[in-house]
């Protein structure tokens, strides 16, 4: 099966989490319908759509389910690792542009560790301007401009908002990758630097719009 470019086997894993994604998705209109009837009842609104993110983050933290992250990064490379890698470049130039060194040198031991250290090193160097010296970023003197590494990002306006749509693309280019330990590192650095809340909200608006449900349908 191919979808939007990537080349997908495997139809008994399909088939053996068809059923839960299909409650999933048959649901939805229902528990729409259940909050619309509730809209005078706070409490109960909040708890669906409390329930309604935990169940698309817990399909897309157990690998159940692709996301569509060149779609939503607005790349349309194919192959997991190059757009792990992209990602991966983005989310290290956004922490050093909101000066978040620890976090860099963090993502960047992932990086080299997935990767490997001389196709990453390659991919910052290229992300540097012509002349433009690590060091010098490093210690806050110059940005880096990340929407030369990933194209127009239309939807960002601030680098603390950057730094969350890459870290984004991380996470679900890892859960692609059925790195599902690493994700999780990916989700608790979010966790800290925008707290959980946002994150959760932030991962469920992306999951809305990328999750491939098509991947169910024959």
């Amino acid at each position: 099966m191919t979808v939007y470019g990537i080349r997908f086997s495997g139809a008994v894993k399909l088939q053996s989490t068809q059923p839960m994604l299909e409650s999933y998705i048959t649901t939805q209109p229902a528990q729409s319908s259940a909050t619309a009837a509730s809209s005078s009842r706070p409490a109960s609104t909040t708890t669906n759509m409390t329930t309604s993110i935990d169940k698309k983050l817990s399909l897309a933290r157990a690998g159940l389910v692709p996301i569509d992250i060149p779609a939503y990064l607005g790349n349309h490379i194919a192959n997991s690792h190059c757009i792990l890698k992209l990602a991966l470049t983005g989310a290290w130039a956004a922490s050093l542009n909101t000066g978040r060194k620890g976090d860099a040198t963090k993502l960047e031991a992932l990086a080299h560790r997935i990767i490997g250290e001389a196709d990453f090193d390659n991919a910052t160097h290229e992300a540097l301007a012509a002349g433009e010296k690590l060091d010098i970023v490093k210690a806050g003197f110059s940005r880096i401009d990340i929407q030369a590494i990933m194209g127009d990002q239309h939807d960002v306006h601030t680098d603390k908002e950057m730094l969350k749509k890459m870290l984004v693309g991380v996470w679900g280019a890892l859960l692609n990758l059925r790195k599902m330990g690493d994700a999780q590192k990916v989700e608790e650095m979010a966790g800290w630097v925008f707290g959980q809340e946002s994150w959760d909200k932030t991962v469920d608006d992306m999951l809305d719009e990328y999750m491939m449900r098509a991947m169910v349908k024959r």
